[in-house]
């Protein structure tokens, strides 16, 4: 069984709290003891707790999922901030507006504002 490197959490009452490196990188902490002094024993376990279990999910993610994230952040990142023409188009969605929502939208042109211009590649 591989043991990891602990870390230590100080309690608001004194005491410490070890958990395993991985854990602790939740915290995104790298000292050996980090002191909690507003923090008491029973909410902390529960982050702890928490913690344990986003580690163990992590582990578990398949390289599917890992896949799915990353492409469904490079699309949101390409179409963030985007005007509504671009994104169409980006999806290659036909206008589908009625007459009535192009009126509505051309008096809200305010809220189209300060969009990043509208690219091709």
């Amino acid at each position: 069984m591989r043991h990891s490197k602990k870390i230590s959490l100080k309690r608001a009452d004194g005491q410490l709290f070890e958990v395993e490196e991985p854990v602790a990188m939740d915290f995104e902490i790298e000292d050996t003891v980090v002191p909690l002094p507003n923090v008491s024993t029973e909410p902390l376990s529960y982050i702890i707790e928490f913690c344990k279990a986003h580690v163990e999910f992590s582990k578990q993610r398949s390289p599917k999922q890992e896949m799915l994230d990353y492409w469904t952040e490079t699309l949101a990142n390409r179409i963030k901030n985007k005007s509504v023409q671009y994104v169409g188009k980006f999806f290659g969605i036909e206008n589908n507006f009625t007459p009535k929502e192009e009126v509505a939208r051309t008096q809200y042109e305010w809220a189209f504002e300060g969009l990043d211009p509208d690219d091709d590649d």
